[in-house]
């Protein structure tokens, strides 16, 4: 943005984003639609080439709505923004067998991840670069120009 932070409207894609994956990681193959989303901005996100730390978690889930909260950590350490994201899933079916994974392949998968937050960006406006994704919910991110 013009203050060379990451942009607020990227936080709140990343919350929606971390809703859904909270959502995803229960079972749900279809996670549903979004009935609520919230960012608080607590403190700057960062500046290009700073990491940004999301942990997103599924804090309930009942017969019709699923309720997440996702939170941003800057790289002082400092609680950058915290969001909210509610969804309706009354429709999204259960399938159990799509979040079974061998340990083979969260490394595998960690390892391209970590190796694709190290590349440089081949576009010049994209806000960030995603990181590593570990199976607890949480992500890094290196922030760009």
């Amino acid at each position: 943005n013009r203050l060379n932070t990451i942009h607020g409207g990227t936080l709140a894609s990343l919350v929606d984003l971390g809703g859904s994956l909270a959502v995803a990681s229960t079972g749900r193959y279809a996670t549903g639609v979004s009935t609520d989303l919230n960012v608080t901005y607590l403190a700057p996100g960062g500046r290009p080439g700073d990491v940004l730390r999301g942990v997103a978690t599924c804090d309930k889930i009942g017969k019709t709505l699923a309720y997440t909260t996702v939170t941003f950590t800057n790289s002082k350490g400092q609680l950058a923004a915290r969001g909210s994201h509610t969804k309706y899933v009354s429709a999204a079916p259960l399938k159990t067998a799509n979040v079974r994974c061998s340990p083979e392949s969260l490394a595998t998968s960690s390892a391209a991840s970590e190796a694709m937050a190290s590349q440089e960006p081949n576009n010049a406006g994209g806000d960030f670069v995603p990181g590593y994704v570990d199976p607890t919910g949480s992500w890094d991110a290196r922030i760009l120009q």
